[in-house]
């Protein structure tokens, strides 16, 4: 099944995104292609979130961190859709 897992943004720590990534996580690991979207990736936020998920480089559609909206899907370092 393809799942799309949409946050809002990623600007903290907190626990609406240490949820939603643990959710990529749980689904992905069930053998589920999910794509996760976000609008914003904050550097500082993201240095904290990014050892909640079994693979970090997973790919995503969101914007870069840091960086303006390019209209493609490229994220935390990688880019494409998640699988």
């Amino acid at each position: 099944m393809r799942v799309a897992l949409v946050h809002t943004v990623i600007e903290e720590a907190g626990g609406g995104e240490v949820l939603s990534l643990k959710m990529y996580d749980a689904i992905r690991r069930l053998g589920h292609s999910v794509d996760y979207f976000t609008t914003y990736v904050d550097r500082r936020a993201w240095s904290l979130l990014k050892d909640t998920i079994e693979d970090p480089r997973r790919q995503w559609c969101c914007r870069p961190p840091g960086r303006a909206w390019s209209g493609s899907c490229s994220g935390a370092g990688a880019s494409g859709s998640g699988g």
